[in-house]
C-alpha cells in the first residue's frame, strides 16, 4: 500500500531528474522532463512519464497541467484505488504505484486522442 512517506518523496525525484539531466549533458544530449521521466518511470517505477498522452489525460480530468506536487497529491488521494488496480491490472506482476497513475492518465490521453482521429 501507498504510505505518504513514499509519496513526500518530490524533492528526491526532482535530484534524480537533475542528476539524469547532467549525466545526459556530459555526454553532449539536452534531456527533456520527458526522456527524465521515461527513465525514472522505466528504472524506478516512482514517477509517471510525463509524455503527451499523459499530459493530455491529466488536462481532461483536471483542467490543468500536471504538476509534480499535484501528481503525488493524486497519489496519495487515490492510493486505495491504485492499491486496487494494482491487484486486478496483472496478477503476475506488481506494478509500482506511479506505474498504474501513468497507464491511467496515458489511457484517458490515449482514448481522446483516437477519439479525434476518427471524427
Amino acid at each position: 500500500a501507498l504510505k505518504r512517506e513514499e509519496l513526500g518523496r518530490i524533492e528526491e525525484v526532482q535530484h534524480i531528474m537533475d542528476e539524469l539531466s547532467q549525466k545526459y549533458r556530459e555526454v553532449g544530449i539536452e534531456s527533456s522532463k520527458i526522456l527524465q521521466t521515461k527513465v525514472l518511470l522505466g528504472t524506478l517505477g516512482c514517477f509517471p512519464a510525463l509524455d503527451r498522452f499523459f499530459i493530455d489525460g491529466w488536462k481532461m480530468k483536471f483542467k490543468a497541467t500536471p504538476t509534480d506536487e499535484n501528481i503525488f497529491t493524486f497519489a496519495l488521494d487515490n492510493r486505495h484505488e491504485i492499491d486496487d488496480c494494482r491487484k486486478i491490472v496483472n496478477r503476475d506482476i506488481v506494478y509500482p504505484p506511479m506505474k498504474i497513475v501513468d497507464m491511467y492518465f496515458w489511457k484517458l490521453g490515449y482514448d481522446e486522442f483516437q477519439k479525434k482521429k476518427c471524427e
